[in-house]
């Protein structure tokens, strides 16, 4: 398959789902999405170059996106929901830049592990991110440059 259009009443994107799908290159959802999770390593490996996240999804696995080599842009709804990235979710994708949500309360140091091409991390100005960045997050890339809102400059 090289398309996926997922269902609105799927709720979980199980672990493995579209593993390893090399002629994968674009999935979509439809209106009114009820996705919450992408579960554990469910689009490793394939040729997706682009990807919204639907509004309800909070929760992007471990390893979800990792080896993704022809991902080059992350998308999240303005509304959206997302509380967890996993440990290596975007690990060796070449996005270039990536806003993260205002309900992401923690990044792990290697969900953007060996993204060369990653070099904007922009924070959302409501981001639970903001009370605890510390040097741990000046380390997710090198080269990388984290904006964040002008209020804790």
């Amino acid at each position: 398959i090289s398309e996926a259009k997922i269902p609105s009443n799927i709720k979980i994107i199980s672990s493995y789902a579209f593993y390893e799908i090399k002629n994968l290159q674009k999935v979509t959802f439809e209106k009114n999405s009820k996705l919450k999770i992408i579960d554990e390593s469910a689009f490793f490996s394939s040729n997706i170059d682009d990807f919204f996240i639907p509004t309800n999804v909070y929760k992007i696995s471990d390893y979800a996106f990792s080896y993704c080599e022809n991902l080059r842009k992350v998308n999240f709804d303005e509304n959206s929901k997302l509380e967890i990235i996993g440990e290596f979710a975007f690990a060796y994708s070449n996005i270039g830049d990536i806003f993260i949500p205002a309900n992401v309360s923690k990044i792990p140091e290697n969900a953007f592990s060996d993204c060369q091409e990653l070099k904007i991390i922009e924070i959302s100005e409501e981001s639970k991110l903001l009370d605890s960045l510390s040097d741990l997050y000046l380390d997710l890339c090198k080269n990388t440059i984290i904006m964040v809102p002008q209020k804790i400059k």
